[in-house]
């Protein structure tokens, strides 16, 4: 048993295993911040989200293990199950599932909600893989694009009509990221592009006024600075006010005295701007630097093309989540929902972006055999 040990942690990339715990450790500090009543500075008694995200922590732990351990491959070959499995979850949503903030996402498990569209990520992912990595040499891109465009396409839908375009647009980059790996001609990124943005500009009238008004308010928060450009100024400003050090570690005034509104889930990062400054946000930055270019190492040695895919969908997936929940944080995206990766509370999230993490230690464990 000891020697199974010793020879599993002599195969785990300790830079992206430490690097998550550091995340997540973090993630917590961060969320206890943000959700510990006013007046009181004392930890404990933990607030119940912090309560909460501690056992997701915990049981991130367990998910990102067991992605370490079972074989990539087991994984890709159930990838048709597991897809099928996610359809069916997310079409169950919109019919039973929990409405809140004019969105129809989740499922209501007493004190805790599950997200299919969250699991959705591995599973998608893994298909596309699976497609790619059984692919000849020389294929007919048109035909095994338009077979990968159908097996993306009908889970963002159902995300999209949740609605939840963020995570829909995520399936749809991390996609094109295992493209770009495969040597897929750079003629079909140019199309779809410019099909994209024709898309954007039709789909403007049947967007809803929520959806619109977002992307006004990203353009100029001061049209409206008290509705839909609130969240953005305070941001903002909480970040800038951080300064070089920051206020220091629960002594965020705009934080504490609940001025940023989801400032545990979406907006967690300036949380961390406002009460470490600028030097907290630049070693986070450094963080997610050090395990995002570890895993694309891992995908440049692995054994096989599926391990190599795998790898950088997987870094596709949580980098772009990090840069846009980022740019959220500072005005320069439109907001979109999307979670900082293993920072931000939410259980699901931090369940599936531990499992993934796993798998991608997997396919580095696997390199070393």
């Amino acid at each position: 048993m000891w020697y199974r040990f010793t020879r599993f942690w002599a195969g785990l990339n300790k830079v992206v295993f430490f690097g998550s715990l550091a995340l997540m450790a973090l993630g917590w500090a961060l969320v206890l911040s943000a959700t510990l009543p006013v007046g009181q500075d004392r930890v404990f008694p933990l607030p119940d989200y912090a309560f909460r995200q501690a056992l997701w922590v915990s049981l991130g732990l367990v998910a990102l293990f067991a992605g370490a351990t079972v074989d990539y491959h087991v994984l890709l070959r159930l990838a048709p199950w597991l897809y099928s499995a996610s359809l069916f979850l997310l079409g169950l949503v919109l019919g039973v599932g929990h409405a809140s903030f004019g969105a129809r996402r989740w499922f209501s498990l007493g004190l805790f909600f599950m997200q299919p569209g969250e699991f959705t990520k591995l599973a998608v992912l893994l298909m596309v893989v699976r497609l790619a990595a059984s692919a000849p040499d020389r294929i007919n891109w048109p035909r095994w694009l338009g077979t990968c465009l159908a097996v993306v396409g009908l889970p963002m839908a159902l995300i999209a009509s949740q609605p939840n375009l963020g995570t829909a647009t995520l399936l749809l980059l991390s996609t094109m990221a295992v493209w770009i790996v495969m040597g897929v001609p750079w003629g079909v990124f140019v199309g779809a592009g410019a099909a994209a943005g024709g898309a954007g500009v039709a789909a403007w009238p049947f967007l809803k006024d929520y959806q619109r008004a977002r992307i006004l308010n990203f353009l100029n928060p001061y049209r409206d600075p008290l509705g839909g450009g609130y969240t953005i100024i305070q941001a903002t400003t909480a970040i800038g006010s951080g300064g070089i050090t920051g206020r220091g570690f629960l002594h965020g005034p705009q934080n504490r005295l609940n001025f940023i509104p989801q400032h545990h889930t979406d907006f967690v990062a300036s949380v961390l701007g406002e009460e470490f400054g600028f030097v907290g946000c630049g070693l986070l930055l450094l963080l997610y630097m050090f395990i995002y270019l570890e895993g694309l190492r891992i995908a440049h040695r692995a054994r096989d093309r599926g391990g190599s895919y795998l790898a950088v969908g997987i870094i596709s997936l949580l980098t772009v989540q990090t840069v846009i929940n980022l740019g959220m944080n500072v005005g320069v995206v439109p907001i979109t929902g999307l979670p900082l990766p293993f920072v931000a509370y939410g259980g699901s999230s931090l369940l599936i972006n531990s499992l993934l993490v796993g798998v991608l230690l997997n396919v580095g464990r696997q390199n070393r055999r």
